[in-house]
């Protein structure tokens, strides 16, 4: 089945992200000249992270100013991030509840994907749906404030509600009366109270694919297009601004818009995409989409020699992942917003600790603050401590050390096969 997004978001893009997010238009059914290049999609990359969705589908820069190209979703699962994103949005669940839930896969160019599914995944993903359903019934009255009545008609009501924002859409009529099916079964055959009622609801809900994935569904994704398409509806793309901005599901607003029918309305979905790109939430995305594309995170993992390196201690590789990610979203929201800037900056955020390895004396204090950094030994995000550590040996000598590096920018920066 291939969807397509209002031309208006298409043109839209351009104008709400900065430089430092391109390539990433593919997630809202934006492809074409906006898309990956032929090269990328034989190669088999969508150009782009994660975040909300894969369209695929490239275009060409022949076909820049024309229509969007259409492509083909593929079913995807959600990622352990957006996941924990999730059920914190659901029902305040810390990311904790998220350990059985199966981890991701990552793709030859370095992001998070979860395509792949198991026996074993299924039963991870059984056991975290489990334990989030035993949280869920611990606030129940706040999930379900009718609780206290225990009636058929309040199970209804939760069904309704918390299916609506677990599914990310109105339910259809089969999907709650099966639902309802599930929890009058439970209670009779099994001899349970409202609560436990809840519970075993709450375990089927976490464990159905309408909540597990992507999965443009509904009776609003049904009406077909002259040329065999289908057209994204307003929960569709709700959905598609919201984990592409913030890795995480539809806010209220954002469920009252797409209820009210006004995302094909280009001046509401750009002021619904401000919105969510100036709440913290969006700028962790910029951050994170740049912690994949170089493998940022490599840093809380590198094995350093400890003769050669006493100072590496579990403070600094967190001080300098850190530094990189709040240096990225500066210059995204902050400052220029531009590829220049991320790689020739002579600024960042550093503590005196990280300030002593880059010889920065003014950097004190175990806040990360803005700092000069000397010039001419450092320009921009592959020069900071968090790329050059994590792609580098144990020792200073390392002889390997060059070549990781080259690789990775080679690799990640100019999509070029080693």
């Amino acid at each position: 089945m291939k969807f397509v997004a209002p031309r208006s978001i298409c043109r839209l893009l351009p104008q709400l992200l900065t430089g430092a997010l391109f390539g990433l238009a593919p997630v809202l059914g934006c492809t074409g000249s906006m898309g990956p290049s032929p090269a990328d999609e034989a190669d088999g990359d969508r150009g782009g992270s994660d975040q909300g969705g894969d369209t695929g589908g490239g275009g060409s820069a022949g076909n820049q100013g024309n229509e969007p190209a259409l492509g083909t979703v593929t079913l995807r699962r959600l990622t352990k991030r957006e996941y924990e994103n999730t059920i914190s949005a659901l029902f305040g669940a810390p990311a904790s509840y998220a350990a059985n839930y199966p981890s991701d896969d990552v793709s030859k160019h370095g992001f998070a994907t979860a395509t792949n599914t198991s026996e074993l995944m299924a039963t991870a993903t059984m056991e975290a749906a489990d334990g989030l359903a035993r949280f869920g019934v611990g606030k129940l009255n706040a999930l379900a404030p009718c609780a206290a009545t225990g009636d058929d008609a309040c199970a209804k009501s939760f069904i309704e509600t918390f299916g609506q924002r677990a599914y990310r859409r109105p339910l259809l009529a089969a999907e709650k009366l099966e639902l309802f099916t599930l929890y009058s079964s439970a209670r009779k055959e099994l001899a349970l109270d409202f609560k436990d009622g809840v519970r075993v609801l709450l375990t089927a809900m976490l464990q159905a694919p309408q909540f597990l994935y992507h999965w443009e569904q509904g009776d609003e994704a049904l009406v077909k297009q002259d040329d065999g398409s289908v057209a994204l509806g307003n929960y569709h793309l709700a959905s598609r601004l919201s984990y592409f901005l913030w890795g995480s599901m539809p806010d209220a607003q954002l469920f009252e818009a797409a209820e009210k029918n006004l995302l094909k309305d280009p001046d509401e979905l750009k002021s619904q995409a401000r919105r969510l790109l100036s709440d913290p939430r969006g700028r962790s995305v910029a951050s994170d989409f740049f912690t994949q594309l170089l493998y940022l995170d490599g840093v809380l993992r590198a094995e350093k020699d400890s003769a050669s390196h006493p100072e590496w201690t579990a403070a600094v590789r967190s001080s300098a992942l850190l530094e990189s990610q709040t240096f990225v979203q500066n210059v995204v929201f902050d400052g220029e917003g531009t590829w220049r800037s991320l790689m020739t900056a002579k600024y960042s955020f550093v503590d005196e600790t990280l300030g002593r390895h880059y010889g920065a004396s003014e950097a004190k204090g175990t806040t990360l603050a803005r700092t000069n950094l000397p010039s001419g030994q450092r320009s921009g995000l592959l020069t900071q401590a968090a790329f050059l550590s994590a792609h580098a040996g144990p020792t200073d000598t390392a002889l390997v050390t060059p070549i990781h590096r080259g690789e990775k920018i080679r690799k990640r920066l100019f999509c070029q096969p080693v």
